[in-house]
């Protein structure tokens, strides 16, 4: 079964039908003011801000921004140090001993191209390290508008703490950590080498995907996700936090009007969070 890019088209996946939208408004359930939760894409360019009918009036009627992470904090001395550790392989292993010989010269060459790099550089490190480079590289190539610093959740971040809105977070900088660099090293190595091995299929799903995502049609994105899925990144990346995030949420709303931006897939299907909220009995609508 294919393997996805990276986390952020991973997030994107689980849809129902009936959820074609990704702006809801939040209420009942003893809220004395709505809440509100907004789906992003990392690949979208902020144009999409502008055509979410509705978020202008809503992102004026919370009083704080909870995204996955606080984005500020992934430039603390504290969080590059974990990330650094996180990325190397242990035990003095090398990039080369996860391959043949014939593999590892295709990841390289791979590499170089969208890089300009040589991979002898950075053997130390794990191949969702290299990925992470090689996919970051290939975006800024092939896809129309993306810009690697300017994504959603960090913009929305920065606009409401301007606007003096507390900023919060649902997962820790670990957690998203060990999401990135920490599965076995076998499916790591097997997620980079499918990329490689599959470059331009790979690079046509991405562009899919965000074409979805820009069209607010999560019908489509869902379509095009259908024949990458894997129960468990399924499991790991979307259901296990969609639960812990539902344990959080109503208390951030008790307190006071809040939204919620987190990655698009989260929200929808039968283990999404608003069908998680729906059952703990709220009032969940599209904002149109």
């Amino acid at each position: 079964m294919k393997k996805l890019l990276s986390l952020a088209a991973i997030i994107l996946m689980a849809y129902s039908s009936a959820d074609a939208q990704i702006l809801w408004k939040i209420s009942g359930n003893g809220l004395k003011e709505p809440s509100y939760i907004l789906g992003t894409h990392h690949m979208a360019p902020l144009s999409i801000l502008d055509e979410i009918k509705g978020f202008p009036a809503a992102f004026s009627a919370v009083d704080g921004v909870c995204g996955e992470l606080v984005m500020s904090e992934m430039n603390g001395p504290e969080t590059l140090l974990l990330m650094q550790q996180a990325m190397m392989l242990p035990n003095g292993q090398k990039l080369p001993d996860l391959y043949t010989e014939e593999e590892y010269v295709r990841i390289n060459d791979c590499f170089k191209k969208f890089t300009g790099m040589d991979l002898k550089m950075m053997e130390s490190l794990k191949p969702a390290a290299i990925m992470q480079q090689i996919v970051l590289f290939m975006y800024m190539k092939h896809l129309e508008g993306y810009n690697p610093n300017e994504q959603l959740d960090t913009y929305l971040q920065t606009k409401a703490e301007k606007a003096g809105k507390q900023i919060t977070s649902l997962e820790t900088v670990k957690q998203q950590i060990d999401i990135l660099f920490n599965s076995p090293l076998e499916e790591q190595a097997e997620d980079l080498l499918y990329l490689v091995d599959n470059e331009e299929e790979s690079m046509e799903d991405a562009e899919e995907l965000t074409e979805a995502y820009m069209d607010q049609d999560l019908k489509e994105v869902l379509k095009a996700m259908q024949e990458e899925k894997d129960g468990e990144d399924m499991e790991k990346l979307l259901y296990e936090r969609n639960a812990d995030w539902l344990t959080k949420m109503p208390e951030m709303m008790a307190e006071g009007p809040v939204m919620f931006v987190v990655g698009a897939g989260h929200l929808p299907g039968e283990r999404g969070v608003l069908q998680g909220l729906k059952a703990k009995g709220y009032r969940l609508k599209a904002v149109r």
